[in-house]
């Protein structure tokens, strides 16, 4: 597998994992890494979690759950769908690299959900 995440980064990534209230976009920003759900390094934090990549270092680590799953979306990645939806990428495309239905994508689009954070967008 191919990363551009350092052991260190790993490390802190691994960290990151054992408080409440994480979510894969929020490590990867406090890790200052620009990505999007889908992406090398987004994939290397779930491989991480869930113990298919690095585990010589994520076993030292007691993780808990994230708060970004499919029944309920975080801001970052409703912020990561506004980015998107501002590309010539198609809502059916969007669904499929977050992870959500894309009627979601759809009301955020169309400010019938999470309006707060696409104003900042369109």
């Amino acid at each position: 597998m191919k990363t551009k995440l350092s052991i260190s980064k790993i490390e802190k990534a691994c960290e990151l994992m054992t408080k409440p209230n994480w979510s894969y976009l929020s490590i990867l920003n406090d890790l200052e890494i620009d990505s999007i759900p889908g992406s090398s390094e987004y994939q290397t934090i779930y491989d991480i979690y869930t113990n298919n990549a690095y585990s010589f270092i994520s076993k030292k680590y007691v993780f808990v759950k994230p708060t970004d799953t499919r029944s309920k979306y975080s801001d970052d990645v409703v912020h990561q769908i506004c980015k998107l939806l501002k590309t010539n990428i198609t809502q059916l495309q969007i669904s499929n690299i977050v992870g959500c239905k894309e009627s979601f994508v759809g009301d955020i689009k169309t400010k019938r959900g999470r309006k707060e954070i696409s104003d900042q967008y369109f």
